[in-house]
């Protein structure tokens, strides 16, 4: 054989080995990418149930965000404080997941699901009122989705956990 054909045949090994192996790394990528965001979802969910298991669980706490949400005034003192902090975690929660959303990581329609629970927040009155105390803490993107949420809620009826606007 040939010293040039055995150079030829070793470069279309070498060739194969460096597709096969870049196939690989891309199969694991998307892989990884699942991975990601599957623990993202996990993550949130875990997060959005544990702030709604504070408030089942804690009737004082119940009451506080009733209270609050149709009328931050209705509040003094720890409890005002107490609402704000509550509000304020639901949306760092949603300023994470919008967020990843931008990012890839949370899928649309789990996103939209969000929205909707946002949308309905941003009705309540209460919560309007921590949104516009607070809301230069949050990322300009963020800001700029909320506000939109905020002003297509403006004469919306309040949305009070009862399924249906009240009013």
């Amino acid at each position: 054989m040939d010293l040039a054909l055995v150079s030829t045949i070793a470069d279309a090994a070498a060739a194969i080995g460096v597709i096969g192996s870049l196939l690989f790394v891309g199969y694991s990528v998307r892989q990884n990418s699942a991975g990601l965001r599957a623990t993202a979802v996990q993550a949130q969910t875990a997060m959005f149930q544990e702030m709604s298991s504070r408030l089942v669980d804690d009737t004082d706490m119940a009451k506080i965000v009733w209270q609050g949400s149709i009328d931050i005034k209705n509040l003094k003192d720890a409890s005002l404080m107490r609402f704000e902090v509550t509000i304020n975690n639901v949306l760092r929660a949603g300023q994470s997941v919008h967020w990843q959303w931008q990012r890839g990581l949370f899928d649309d329609e789990l996103f939209a699901g969000l929205t909707r629970a946002l949308e309905n927040l941003a009705t309540l009155p209460g919560v309007r009122a921590v949104w516009d105390g607070r809301r230069h803490q949050y990322t300009p993107n963020f800001q700029t989705f909320m506000n939109g949420l905020v002003a297509k809620s403006k004469g919306t009826a309040p949305y009070l956990w009862t399924g249906e606007a009240n009013g």
